[in-house]
């Protein structure tokens, strides 16, 4: 799969130059594919589910559209979770799978791919600070 492919070259670059760095990746969230996007940008999930005639029941919010992005952040994290099992090797820096999907609410977006700002303040305290402490050896 050339997404999992671009992940392990990405964390071979980083490991070849520093072994002592961590190296966080996460899962994402799951995102509502309704057209909202960065000012003079395209759609990233509601324009690509038009043009493949995915159906509109529910959409934005429910149906088919909301399961296939469900979907899709489900197999991401299922293979950034065996990446972070298979890669984390002696010797090798520490990588380190941040959960944050299920963890904005439908209103926390500002577009589909961003949260608001204050979910973004959420998404640090909730999931990235853990891992972050850690990654930078403080309590």
């Amino acid at each position: 799969n050339a997404v999992e492919s671009a992940y392990r070259t990405l964390i071979g670059s980083v490991a070849a130059a520093r072994t002592d760095v961590a190296i966080l990746v996460h899962n994402y969230d799951y995102a509502i594919p309704d057209g909202r996007t960065l000012p003079g940008m395209r759609s990233w999930l509601k324009l690509p589910m038009d043009n493949d005639r995915v159906p509109l029941a529910g959409a934005p919010r429910d149906g088919l559209r909301r399961e296939i992005v469900r979907a899709l952040i489900d197999e991401l994290t299922v293979r950034l979770s065996d990446l972070e099992t298979a890669l984390n090797a002696p010797g090798g820096p520490p990588i380190d799978l941040v959960w944050s999907a299920g963890t904005l609410a439908d209103g926390e977006w500002a577009n589909e791919l961003h949260p608001k700002s204050a979910a973004f303040g959420r998404l640090i305290a909730d999931c990235w600070s853990g891992p972050a402490r850690r990654a930078l050896g403080l309590p």
